[in-house]
């Protein structure tokens, strides 16, 4: 395997390339990696055998992508979420890795800096390829891609979006996922504190301005703090949000998702608390979907 013992002649091109796109395994075995090794110190690894610093590794993984890069000497992580096909659903999972690299590419293409459109896209064309056995699919590729900037135009028209969802959160990245089922499910804006840039800004500007875009609000507790007397906590900030909206919206317009080890849940929303299981927020989208659309907020069909 190319990825276990990388010859000279793959040496040479990982020096010289700008990106690199790999699965988990790959990514793991090509950087040499012992089992003790976070991913963070793989990619970093990495990216050391690579000239230019502007270089990129790509990630695929079934719930979404993670991009490494170095930026003023440290390593940043981004991750891009989506929500894994039922197997199922999957008919030929041929070549959609190559669909992936196609979609990131076309628009790395047009700008180097757009890796996050590029995977979004790659993610959508590789989703619908998922579902057709060799070439069946191709042909809707280019309605999948146009319906894909549909609704990137769709979002940036603010003033015609319906109301909105905010999801609060920690450090955790399992917010994401949420995030990105919403976004796929609904059709409807979805907001968080990485929505818009405050700059100087009040927190509490930005909370009362989410306040008055979003009529549900989505609460990811994950144990994030431990205490002195041993329980694991979340965020506090994240806390203060179920009550903010909770008080604007009611009880019954704050869905709770606790990470399963996170030892307090306000009292007042236990009632509308999903538990999910330590990585694997996505078991309990069932339950947020019927809880969103008990609310008013209907589905849209589509990849």
């Amino acid at each position: 395997m190319w990825s276990t013992s990388p010859t000279p002649d793959i040496d040479g091109l990982l020096r010289i390339s700008d990106y690199l796109l790999v699965n988990y395994r790959e990514f793991r075995e090509l950087a040499g990696q012992s089992a003790s090794d976070s991913d963070e110190d793989v990619a970093a690894r990495l990216l050391g055998k690579f000239e230019s610093d502007r270089s990129v590794v790509v990630v695929k993984r079934p719930t979404g992508i993670w991009s490494y890069r170095r930026e003023d000497g440290k390593l940043v992580s981004d991750f891009y979420a989506q929500i894994p096909l039922a197997t199922e659903e999957i008919e030929d999972a041929t070549g959609a890795g190559d669909v992936f690299a196609a979609g990131l590419l076309t628009v790395l293409a047009c700008d180097r800096l757009q890796v996050e459109l590029g995977s979004l896209l790659g993610m959508r064309l590789a989703r619908h390829k998922l579902r057709y056995a060799g070439s069946a699919g191709h042909a809707q590729f280019a309605e999948v891609t146009r319906g894909f900037i549909r609704s990137l135009d769709s979002e940036r028209r603010t003033g015609t979006l319906p109301r909105g969802v905010f999801i609060a959160h920690g450090r955790n990245p399992e917010w994401l996922a949420v995030q990105r089922f919403v976004e796929d499910r609904f059709k409807v804006p979805v907001y968080s504190f990485e929505s818009s840039s405050w700059g100087g800004h009040q927190v509490t500007d930005a909370l009362s301005d989410y306040l008055d875009r979003c009529s549900i609000a989505i609460c990811v507790l994950t144990a994030e703090d431990l205490t002195a007397d041993g329980l694991w906590l979340a965020r506090q900030n994240v806390v203060h949000e179920v009550g903010l909206f909770q008080g604007r919206h009611g009880f019954d317009r704050v869905i709770v998702l606790a990470e399963e080890g996170c030892d307090f849940v306000p009292s007042s929303a236990k009632r509308y608390t999903i538990p999910f299981p330590h990585n694997e927020i996505h078991r309990v989208f069932y339950q947020v979907d019927e809880m969103i659309r008990s609310q008013g907020f209907g589905t849209t069909d589509g990849d």
